[in-house]
């Protein structure tokens, strides 16, 4: 970590893709009472905190999804996309109810997507109010459900953490000190160096070493 040339500063900068509280399910379970398609692709489940009450806001984008939800204003679990209590997607009949503190009404039902061409994207994200502690989300399954009736099942995932990454990016710049745009360059850098389309935080470590002759 020492600069042996001349006066050139060495900086080391560290990305630390810290994921310890958001979730994602990226596999799905297909099952046979879903005849739109095969769902596919990519649900993030992150905390936020609103007036001072931790609330899980999801995002997604589906394929394979019902193109007969077009309205978000179904009831029960018609069109939903909720965590159930069960941990294996193989067996339906040990998913149990919706997943949320005992001492709070069911808040799933008003969580719904809309589908077109069997595509469903929510990028702004509908937030939902469990009860619960992010820990307690990890491993539940997550169901999608159908326009069918009272709102087949047709597919369900696994929440699991989303990964820790760390990468390092080692930039040499001739100067004697950093500069405003020098640092602004370095977490440019990094930024593009991690490449990851949900980060949670960024931590940026420049640590400079000016060598002396």
């Amino acid at each position: 970590m020492q600069a042996a040339v001349g006066r050139t500063l060495l900086c080391l900068v560290t990305a630390s893709h810290a994921h310890a509280q958001i979730l994602q399910v990226t596999s799905f379970t297909n099952y046979d009472s879903n005849t739109t398609g095969v769902v596919a692709g990519a649900l993030y489940i992150t905390p936020i905190i609103v007036n001072g009450t931790v609330q899980h806001k999801l995002t997604w984008e589906l394929t394979g999804t019902d193109d007969a939800c077009d309205n978000e204003t179904e009831s029960g679990n018609v069109c939903g996309i909720h965590f159930h209590v069960g941990r294996d997607c193989a067996d339906e009949a040990t998913m149990g109810g919706h997943l949320h503190s005992k001492d709070i009404a069911d808040p799933w039902t008003t969580v719904q997507y809309t589908s077109a061409a069997g595509v469903s994207t929510e990028a702004v994200g509908q937030s939902v109010e469990t009860g619960l502690t992010t820990g307690d989300l990890v491993k539940r399954v997550v169901v999608v459900h159908n326009s069918v009736g009272a709102g087949e099942r047709i597919a369900c995932g696994i929440a699991t953490v989303v990964p820790t990454i760390t990468t390092t990016v080692t930039i040499r710049r001739v100067s004697a000190a950093p500069t405003t745009s020098s640092l602004r360059a370095a977490q440019a850098q990094l930024s593009l160096a991690c490449g990851f389309k949900h980060i949670s935080s960024l931590s940026l470590m420049l640590v400079a070493l000016l060598a002396q002759l």
